[in-house]
């Protein structure tokens, strides 16, 4: 008869990259140590920090915002959501999912309204830039409100829901097309520059699939509707083909991040530093232009011409 590695119970999962059969009770202390040894390796936390953590609702980042809940105080940080109304007209379920799971755990929160703040939407983006995947808008949006929250606000740290699976994707997308300097963003810590708020990725370690099983077995409060501009990502098809060279070879995705890690990023993380990052002249956030990403999206949308 098969049981957990740890002790006699019957084994709910086999986690073939690690060879363990284990129980429901030792694969969930499984997982919340992987995502604490994370933390430790990479340095990720520190004594006292204030941490803003990207809440959507979906099994990511929900399973995230528990566990750092529970390690706040072993840790001591104050942790505080943050999560983003894009104003996606039939997609709107995340958000009171992200509030149930704030108010559950006594987490304070702010729900950020896109159309309030800025008068646009991500519907009336991707009207506008026709030329452009709606991911690659949205990417850059919440990018820059979770980065100004959180520098305005005085956080330490930014954390984000991005697994094994999101990165070791995005690893395999950037270097097939060539796009070495982008590699060190994808690091388990982004450090703070200029006004950036230092980014980290206590998931970065931690397989999707067993996310999804913990979320279940923790019986959370999950959103499991789809955007409905998913079909337009291009990351869920490279992270496809990782998941077939992992069933043929398991363990292969946390050996491509470490092994990038260890071995790329070192030679190219110098070309963030002699990036030439300037400020905005409309914002003052950095960028690399003399107006940024976030604000032309807002500057063409606002004005309403299509961009083919």
């Amino acid at each position: 008869m098969k049981r957990c590695f740890y002790c006699t119970r019957k084994p709910i999962v086999y986690l073939r990259y690690a060879d363990l059969q284990l129980c429901e009770i030792h694969f969930i202390n499984y997982l919340e140590n992987r995502v604490r040894k994370t933390i430790e390796k990479y340095n990720m936390i520190k004594s006292g920090d204030k941490i803003l953590i990207a809440v959507s609702g979906g099994k990511d980042s929900t399973t995230l915002l528990h566990i750092l809940y529970k390690l706040a105080k072993e840790y001591n940080f104050i942790l505080h959501g943050l999560t983003i109304d894009l104003g996606i007209e039939r997609y709107r379920s995340y958000i009171q999912v992200a509030i149930n799971n704030y108010k559950k755990l006594g987490v304070n929160y702010t729900i950020f309204d896109l159309k309030k703040e800025y008068g646009f939407s991500l519907d009336d983006a991707v009207k506008v830039f026709t030329n452009r995947k709606p991911c690659s808008i949205c990417g850059i949006i919440k990018r820059y409100i979770i980065n100004e929250y959180a520098y305005d606000n005085n956080f330490d740290r930014i954390a984000t829901g991005h697994t094994l699976d999101d990165i070791t994707g995005l690893l395999l997308f950037h270097i097939l097309r060539g796009n070495i300097s982008y590699l060190p963003k994808l690091s388990p810590v982004l450090e703070t520059k200029h006004k950036m708020v230092t980014r980290i990725k206590p998931l970065i370690e931690t397989y999707e699939k067993d996310i999804e099983l913990y979320a279940r077995l923790k019986s959370f409060s999950i959103d499991t509707n789809k955007c409905p501009y998913y079909h337009n990502a291009i990351i869920s098809f490279y992270k496809r083909i990782m998941d077939k060279i992992e069933r043929k070879s398991p363990s292969t995705k946390i050996l491509f991040l470490r092994s990038t890690l260890k071995r790329i990023n070192p030679y190219v993380k110098g070309i963030l530093e002699i990036q030439n990052i300037k400020m905005c002249k409309k914002c003052g956030m950095p960028t690399t232009k003399e107006i940024c990403s976030f604000c032309r999206i807002r500057q063409v949308t606002l004005n309403g011409q299509q961009v083919k």
